[in-house]
């Protein structure tokens, strides 16, 4: 079934709908893109657990949310909530980045309110459920970069008319001059002259952060006055930091690699 055209207008109402309980990367550009589209004259609004790291990071950034029960993939309920938060609020579009919230908003689709997917990531997709939701589960596919539209369409032989390359947005007033180097140094007892490494993000296997401990005996050999840190916590699944700080002990690194916890300024300006 496909939705009555509307009146062409510039203002859009946005559903974003994110089920992960851990925050990230993904979660946090969400929140940053609902809240630009709100500051410019567009309805947008952030569903998601109610006790999750998403919700209480989210209101710390002032993201417009609203908290409900986001367990299974197929949840006939919850989907039928969703649907009625979109009446009662005119959504013009569903946004997710995830499987599972794809397949939560898939009722919603199919009863003809306008859903686009995002893939950002090249990791493959797995079973053909998963790619039959890209084919013809969403009105589009957003990907971050060529080559995942590129699998997409040779992988999965899907229309490359329905993907749109969009890069992730960098807000350049946030990266440019004048910084102040030493106010991070300062914070962890480093001086200007000492070589600093650093390793940002979420605390898991892949962002490499047990690689950066077994690396640095190899620069210290080179670099003996050399220091690491690392910013980031294992969210959802906090044994991972542990894992980690694990490491840096048996390694006798404890007073060469710095954890920093979470940090909302990871721009890496003092580094």
């Amino acid at each position: 079934m496909l939705r009555a055209h509307r009146p062409w207008r510039f203002d859009v109402n946005i559903l974003y709908v994110e089920s992960s309980r851990s925050w990230g990367g993904q979660e946090y550009r969400t929140c940053l893109e609902i809240n630009w589209l709100n500051a410019h004259g567009h309805q947008a609004w952030l569903i998601c657990n109610p006790e999750s790291q998403v919700h209480s990071k989210a209101s710390e950034l002032g993201t417009r949310l609203v908290t409900m029960s986001l367990r299974s993939r197929f949840d006939p309920l919850c989907s039928l909530r969703l649907w009625k938060f979109c009446r009662q609020n005119k959504i013009d579009l569903l946004k997710t980045y995830s499987s599972k919230d794809h397949w939560i908003c898939l009722p919603l689709f199919l009863c003809g309110i306008p859903l686009s997917r995002a893939r950002c990531i090249t990791d493959p997709i797995g079973t053909r459920s998963r790619a039959f939701v890209f084919k013809h589960g969403c009105s589009q596919i957003v990907a971050d970069a060529s080559v995942i539209k590129r699998q997409l369409v040779e992988e999965h032989g899907i229309d490359p008319a329905k993907i749109q390359v969009i890069g992730s947005a960098v807000d350049l007033e946030k990266f440019k001059p004048p910084r102040d180097r030493a106010k991070f140094r300062r914070e962890i007892g480093v001086d200007d002259e000492t070589p600093l490494i650093g390793n940002v993000g979420m605390i898991r296997p892949d962002k490499g952060q047990l690689e950066l401990v077994k690396a640095a005996p190899i620069v210290l050999e080179k670099c003996p006055n050399a220091r690491f840190v690392i910013v980031g916590q294992g969210t959802g699944i906090l044994k991972r930091g542990i894992n980690v700080r694990n490491a840096i002990d048996r390694a006798g690194l404890a007073d060469k690699i710095i954890m920093a916890g979470y940090r909302w300024d990871t721009r890496l300006r003092s580094v």
